[in-house]
C-alpha cells in the first residue's frame, strides 16, 4: 500500500465509522436520510479497503454524489469533501 493514500484511508475510515453509528436527528437538516446515511457508510467503508489494498478508485466528485442523495451541508458533507479533494490530488 502507497503512503501517499493514507491520509484518505483514514478519512474514509472515520466516515464510515461515523455513518455506522446512529443517525442524529440533526443530520436531517443537512439533507440525510437514514437510507442515504446506511448506503454512504457502506460506500465509504468499501473505499477505505479498496484503497488500502492498492485497487483502483474511479475517479468523481463525493460531494456532488451527496449532493445528488439530497445531502447539501454539514460536518459530514464537508469531511467528505476534503476526502475527496485528497483522492483528487494523489492521482
Amino acid at each position: 500500500m502507497s503512503t501517499t493514500f493514507e491520509p484518505a484511508i483514514q478519512e474514509a475510515r472515520a466516515l464510515a465509522e461515523q455513518l455506522s453509528g446512529p443517525m442524529p436527528e440533526s443530520a436531517g437538516r443537512d439533507g440525510w436520510r437514514q437510507e442515504t446515511w446506511t448506503k454512504w457508510a457502506e460506500i465509504f467503508s468499501e473505499l477505505a479497503t479498496s484503497l488500502a489494498e492498492g485497487r483502483e478508485v474511479a475517479p468523481a466528485s463525493i460531494s456532488r454524489a451527496l449532493d445528488v442523495d439530497g445531502v447539501h451541508d454539514g460536518d459530514v458533507f464537508e469531511a467528505a469533501a476534503t476526502l475527496s479533494n485528497h483522492l483528487r490530488r494523489t492521482r
